[in-house]
């Protein structure tokens, strides 16, 4: 708690600005978003049918899902007005802002933690538990250690790097261009727990983290307090696999 308390005095210094909106409304971000969405779907459909699809899928599965959305996203939104990107993910100057980040993320984290340890009570409690198939991730457990590193490459920077990207860059403010922060907030945070997947705890889990990187990006106006809490969270989910399984 005195970690906690701590950070959330640290981060009060890095409330520099609010995101930049505006560059686009409401109606331009969800045709930009359904159309990356689509393309997704497209190419991933498209692999299923080739011959080498599966194990392309399985190599490279994680950019494959992600990238479409944000290549599609930019060459609408951002390729004509590349200065914006800065403004609206809100990393630029890249090395002071990153310093500027620790101590909202490790409060974020923190609460986080906290959050999470209170619903799984409360979940116990209720019958209410985090499926097995959750959690377990196979090629921590029994794979090769360059599946180790592969698979522990996407949970600790390209999960959190696009995430962040597609639901707090793309999506917060495109949802903020209609309803306003705190339902951009909730709202962003809602569509993220829902893209996962998850049962009833592990999506109230999600939801969670999506509310504080969500607040975190609406404090900061930037992408960077969100995606290092976001790394942060995944590593000590596949650090905990490891110790425990290997």
């Amino acid at each position: 708690f005195g970690g906690i308390g701590l950070a959330l005095h640290l981060s009060t210094s890095f409330v520099s600005r609010r995101p930049v909106y505006g560059f686009w409304t409401f109606g331009q971000g969800v045709a930009v978003l359904s159309r990356g969405v689509a393309m997704t779907v497209l190419v991933i459909g498209c692999l299923v049918l080739l011959p080498m699809g599966p194990s392309l899928l399985r190599e490279y599965g994680a950019i494959l899902l992600y990238l479409p959305i944000v290549i599609v996203s930019y060459v609408l939104l951002f390729r004509s007005r590349p200065y914006i990107l800065s403004q609206v993910f809100g990393w630029s100057p890249f090395l002071p802002r990153l310093r500027a980040s620790l101590p909202v993320a490790l409060m974020v984290v923190g609460v986080g933690l906290l959050g999470d340890w209170g619903m799984m009570i409360v979940g116990d409690s209720l019958g209410y538990t985090v499926h097995w198939t959750e959690w377990f991730v196979p090629d921590l457990v029994w794979g090769s250690w360059g599946q180790v590193l592969k698979t522990l490459t996407e949970f600790v920077i390209v999960a959190p790097f696009f995430e962040e990207i597609i639901f707090r860059g793309l999506l917060f403010p495109t949802l903020h261009a209609k309803v306003g922060g705190h339902l951009a907030i909730m709202g962003s945070a809602l569509f993220f727990a829902l893209a996962h997947g998850y049962g009833f705890v592990a999506f109230l889990a999600v939801l969670w983290s999506g509310l504080l990187w969500g607040w975190a990006y609406a404090r900061t106006g930037s992408l960077l307090p969100g995606m290092i809490a976001h790394a942060i969270n995944n590593g000590l989910v596949g650090y905990s696999l490891l110790a425990f399984f290997r």
